[in-house]
């Protein structure tokens, strides 16, 4: 069939139908009269005949629908890839969120641990340092960066051990992010200072103007604490400390909103976030201040309309940026959980602890000091040993959107954030039942995905990181310049200052691997990223053994190879990497770039049955020939090449569908021809050069 058939939900959408694919999320807005053509296209594998039965519709324009309905089954598949990579039960905490004092100065109406001055435990060093070990130990054999989290009470109050931690955590540093979140009354010259130097990210706790944090953030005495907050925040202006604020979203300020936001952008703070209130704590006591899913809604809008109104008369370093605004754009827009508490099931006990300052560790933040989610204790041994017997931990990874009542029949459940454990259970409501957070998402989730139907710039006016999600393609080249080679260290600094992410498709080329003296490092350094990378060389020396078990286990995409050599003969190296693969466990796939020349059509048919391919490689082709003559001879190869089951294998480069006949536009969707930026670097082009396209033969 041209199309998977795909159980989509059929959504009115305006003028237009909203599909959407309920366990993943992704979606596509189409036009009503796509869905007979859709139906069609899950009934035959020719698209010929589909072209054919409407007439009214150009073929062009079908040729796209088949095209964006694959792109749309390549995100369903790689959602569904994301969610069981979510379900690994190995998974283990990244993120420790210390206690470093359960005391604070304030004395806020709702603070889910009831912190306050009353209480006087306090974190030592031991403890603390001890949580560095522990997570590094969990973490030795992978690469995946981690958080310390100076959290109380106030952290503050214990600055001398976060000093100490911040030391012992030095050597560590290129893969620990250091963090703390504080109400800002204690922030001095010096802290400041030490924040800047040590590069520890920083969040305040407040809520808004005067009126609204004084009302409940306030001393034991009962005095407000905003002066004193506002004194930190100007210091660590002043000091140039990059900062984000955390409001308490309640009753008061999604009253008063858009005062909220006005305050904010008067004093130049952009990085903003609001949490819903939580029913724990000296919370649960707290009803005054509760909100619904409607008035959270009704907030968010108003939030929404003023980020964009601002973000589209400002400069980019003035943009503001809301965090639960920037993770739904995220999921919506790329399928994507960047935030831990969007996943399902949520991070607790999986990516994320809460520890007490007596060392005993909790199943999330929100949890720490309720007896009901204690997993262990640093006195009794490893983490990672508790962690991996702990029945509580199995509950939380139990909790997953299929168990759900009231999640595995909702059509949003593939992109909402609403399944946090915490604000389920103090939230004191059956499983079946609607939480605050639930009814937010419900609604807020269709009101984006219209607003970006309407303008398709939101998602970059929200999130500036999405800029930084665009697809680029990078050339990477090994290759030495004159007398200097490529190493590990100048790599891995290129990686850092080109932003190279997952969101690259990263091309690593080399004439010779020998040419790289830290070849091997280079690979691992990639595997350790998580970066999709291929291998584009002709070096007959990665056909050996060795060679090929170090390319599998630096978790290569691919190697890409010419088809010939000299235009004429096979490239040899191409058989011998068929031939070493055979028997091994990892099977690489081998993409071969072929130039199509009008006069070597019967050979270039012969040649290619006898490579013998895998089904999982592919053969990249371009034309040689712009004239009316080439493209024939083009179109009748991919015709013999669709008829022999290739269709699927071959992936076409600078080929537009225009040069296509009606039988060839399948290929289409495999056409490797778009307008991300491409870069190319080396080193004799460290800072990269801008190319318009891909080269020819690249995917």
């Amino acid at each position: 069939m041209l199309i998977e058939q795909i159980n989509r939900e059929w959504i009115p959408f305006a003028n237009r139908v909203l599909a959407i694919h309920a366990p993943t999320g992704a979606w596509i807005i189409l036009d009503k009269s796509y869905m007979d053509v859709i139906s069609e296209m899950e009934k035959t594998s020719d698209l010929e005949s589909v072209i054919n039965k409407f007439p009214n519709l150009p073929q062009s324009e079908i040729s796209d629908l088949l095209r964006i309905l694959h792109n749309n089954e390549l995100r369903i598949q790689e959602s569904l890839d994301s969610i069981r990579k979510n379900l690994d039960p190995h998974i283990l905490p990244s993120l420790a969120v210390a206690k470093l004092t359960e005391k604070c100065n304030l004395n806020c109406s709702y603070c889910y641990i009831e912190a306050g001055c009353q209480k006087k435990g306090m974190m030592d060093e031991k403890t603390a340092i001890r949580i560095v070990d522990e997570f590094m130990e969990m973490h030795k054999d992978d690469r995946l960066p981690l958080n310390y989290s100076f959290h109380g009470g106030e952290p503050l109050l214990n600055f001398e051990i976060m000093k100490k931690v911040t030391e012992y955590a030095k050597p560590y540093r290129d893969r620990l992010t250091l963090s703390i979140q504080t109400n800002g009354t204690l922030i001095t010259d010096e802290i400041a200072e030490f924040l800047k130097e040590n590069k520890i990210e920083v969040g305040i706790s407040i809520d808004g103007p005067q009126f609204i944090q004084d009302a409940s953030r306030y001393y034991l005495g009962g005095k407000g604490s905003f002066e004193h907050v506002m004194r930190g925040i100007k210091i660590l202006q002043k000091h140039d400390v990059s900062f984000g604020t955390i409001s308490v979203l309640n009753g008061l300020n999604a009253k008063y909103i858009n005062e909220t936001i006005d305050f904010f952008l008067e004093n130049k703070i952009y990085a903003i976030s609001f949490s819903p209130i939580q029913k724990n704590g000296r919370g649960k006591d707290d009803s005054n201040y509760y909100v619904d899913g409607d008035t959270i809604f009704e907030a968010y809008k108003v939030i929404l309309d003023r980020i964009i109104a601002h973000n589209k008369t400002h400069d980019r370093n003035e943009w503001i940026a809301e965090r639960v605004l920037s993770n739904l754009i995220q999921s919506i827009f790329f399928n994507k959980k960047t935030f831990m508490c969007m996943n399902s099931p949520c991070g607790a006990a999986r990516k994320l602890l809460g520890i007490d300052v007596h060392g005993n560790f909790y199943a999330c933040d929100n949890f720490t000091g309720d007896k009901d989610f204690l997993i262990g204790s640093l006195e009794k041994g490893h983490i990672k040993d508790q962690l991996l017997e702990s029945p509580i931990r199995k509950k939380a990874a139990s909790r997953c959107k299929e168990n759900i009542k009231r999640c595995k029949d909702c059509i949003w459940r593939g992109l909402c954030g609403g399944l946090c454990y915490s604000a389920d259970y103090y939230s004191g409501i059956k499983e079946e039942d609607e939480t605050e957070v639930c009814s937010f998402y419900k609604k807020i989730i269709p009101y984006l995905i219209g607003r970006i139907a309407e303008d398709p710039s939101i998602p970059y006016l929200i999130d500036r990181a999405i800029e930084d999600f665009k697809w680029r393609n990078i050339f990477f080249s090994l290759d030495a310049s004159q007398n200097e080679v490529m190493d590990e260290e100048l790599f891995k600094a290129l990686l850092k200052v080109h932003n190279i992410n997952d969101m690259c498709k990263l091309q690593v080329c080399t004439s010779k691997i020998s040419n790289c003296a830290d070849f091997s490092k280079i690979l691992n350094l990639l595997k350790g990223k998580n970066i999709t990378y291929n291998l584009v060389t002709n070096d007959e020396a990665i056909a050996t053994s060795e060679s090929y078990d170090l390319l599998a286990s630096a978790n290569i995409q691919a190697v890409q190879v010419d088809f010939t050599t000299d235009g004429k003969s096979i490239n040899p190296l191409i058989k011998k990497f068929t031939e070493c693969r055979k028997g091994k466990e990892c099977q690489i796939p081998l993409y071969i770039s072929l130039v199509h020349s009008p006069d070597s059509l019967e050979k270039t048919l012969s040649d290619l049955e006898n490579l013998e391919l895998d089904e999982n490689d592919v053969i990249i082709l371009s034309n040689s020939n712009d004239s009316e003559k080439g493209y024939e001879t083009l179109n009748i190869l991919l015709i013999t090449l669709n008829e022999r089951g290739l269709s699927k294998q071959v992936k076409l480069s600078a080929i537009g569908q225009d040069k296509l006949w009606k039988k060839n536009l399948i290929f289409v969707l495999n056409n490797t021809v778009d307008d991300t930026s491409c870069l190319q670097i080396g080193l004799d082009c460290l800072a990269g050069k801008t190319l318009e396209q891909a080269p020819p033969n690249i995917i």
